[in-house]
């Protein structure tokens, strides 16, 4: 994986984020339909809550990656994790739409 570097730092963030909130979010994702695939829109919404803009641009640079390998990385830590979207408890909020 061209990231494997920055893994365990998004591991570390997603954990400082927190398994609820992601899944609250996914919930609210589904209840309201925001979205076209699931699983890549709450990767990429977790991913987009832990990581600035500009970090990411450094991100690009410095591997010289492209938006295959972040979703490569993102759903490895989610695995690490053991976040599995499929199986979340329903919910109507999510903390993540304010950001």
């Amino acid at each position: 994986m061209k990231l494997e570097k920055e893994l365990s730092e998004t591991v570390r963030r997603l954990q400082l984020l927190g398994t609820e909130t992601i899944l609250a979010h996914v919930e609210h994702l589904r209840a309201n339909e925001y979205y076209k695939n699931l699983e890549t829109r709450a990767h990429w919404d977790s991913f987009k809550a832990i990581y600035k803009a500009a970090e990411v641009s450094k991100l690009y640079d410095r591997y010289k990656c492209n938006d295959t390998h972040i979703d490569t990385l993102i759903r490895r830590a989610f695995k690490e994790l053991n976040i599995n979207i499929e199986h979340t408890p329903t919910k109507q909020t999510s903390p993540l739409v304010k950001l």
